[in-house]
């Protein structure tokens, strides 16, 4: 589970939330993770779980994937996809894990912008 550096393209994590009148797109910021701590807790877990998550060992953070969604990279300058995969998606996966690692106290500063 890797991300060609040369495909690497930054997203924003996007919360996007649907209702009768529209879809709205809330944008969201984060001044740094605890990759470390994150990584080593969910590489103890034995349970199933529809998630991979993989550390990165060229240049910190880690990778995450979610079922069928696109591959993440997660590092403190921010998260990256691969050019190959929707843009979209790749921000609501971005939102997704940094909103849970945020309410575990893995994410500095995680708010809406």
């Amino acid at each position: 589970m890797r991300i060609d550096e040369d495909k690497r393209v930054k997203v924003e994590p996007v919360n996007r939330v649907t209702t009768n009148t529209g879809e709205y797109e809330y944008p969201y910021t984060y001044t740094g993770i605890h990759a470390d701590e994150y990584v080593r807790e969910r590489m103890g877990k034995v349970e199933p779980n529809p998630a991979t998550v993989e550390e990165n060992t060229s240049g910190g953070g880690f990778y995450y994937k979610y079922l069928n969604g696109p591959t993440i990279l997660v590092t403190n300058n921010g998260v990256y996809a691969s050019t190959d995969v929707s843009r979209t998606e790749a921000e609501n996966q971005a939102y997704f894990i940094l909103s849970i690692m945020s309410s575990e106290g893995y994410v500095s500063g995680f708010e809406k912008q």
